[in-house]
């Protein structure tokens, strides 16, 4: 609709009109924008990732979930992570409506492909594997002991186990080791690092001795009946 002005008098209804009429606009523009916002894809990387999600997991949590393609991830052409909103919502819908039942056949499957061990006479026991550092809380996968026995006498912590024994001061070496090494709950399986997350006990007790020079004699005496 034109405004039309006649007079010199009629010039401050004439901006106030004009006035208004741009606001009019800029709000519509507004809404518009904020529609196509709201219907464009959400796309973060790791970092915004971690701050995202609720249990705030560290980044070699995320990047163990990604290579065991246990969260949807896209690789720009950078070869960078890329995690879409929409797809992490819908992720932690289906990860939160996990029953203990659900936890449970999950453990109960794991001790069933564990069977050929058992067939040779090796009782497996079901423990969480997590990725370092000692902060994260989120376990990676379920492992066995044999799988345990052969992380420990592989390659795999080889050089951060000659780094720790090279250094002198304890303090040192106990921030080493917090940052440096996986690590297991022998325990048994947990969906979380706490107490109240435990899906199922391995039946074990796990002792700490620290210092011992004649390590046989330690032995002998508490397999003893």
């Amino acid at each position: 609709m034109a405004y039309k002005v006649n007079s010199l008098e009629e010039m401050p209804n004439a901006l106030s009109y004009l006035i208004e009429s741009v606001e009019a606009l800029q709000s519509k523009v507004n809404a518009l924008q904020h529609k196509q916002a709201s219907n464009s894809p959400k796309w973060m990387d790791i970092d915004e990732l971690c701050a995202y999600l609720p249990s705030h997991p560290a980044k070699q949590t995320v990047y163990g979930w990604v290579s065991t393609k246990q969260i949807p991830v896209h690789k720009i052409l950078n070869k960078a992570l890329a995690f879409l909103q929409s797809e992490i919502d819908d992720w932690l819908k289906n990860k939160s409506h996990k029953t203990q039942d659900d936890l449970m056949e999950e453990a109960k499957r794991f001790v069933e492909s564990k069977k050929d061990y058992q067939m040779m006479g090796i009782t497996d026991y079901c423990f969480s594997f997590f990725r370092k550092p000692i902060q994260n809380i989120e376990p990676m996968r379920a492992i066995g002991i044999v799988d345990a026995y052969r992380y420990v006498i592989g390659h795999y912590a080889q050089l951060q186990t000659e780094s720790l024994r090279s250094m002198l001061s304890s303090p040192e070496a106990k921030r080493y080791k917090a940052t440096h090494f996986d690590y297991c709950t022998f325990s048994g399986l947990f969906r979380k690092r706490n107490e109240k997350e435990l899906i199922m006990h391995s039946g074990l007790m796990c002792l700490d001795f620290d210092h011992v020079k004649n390590i046989g004699g330690v032995k002998t005496t508490i397999t003893q009946p």
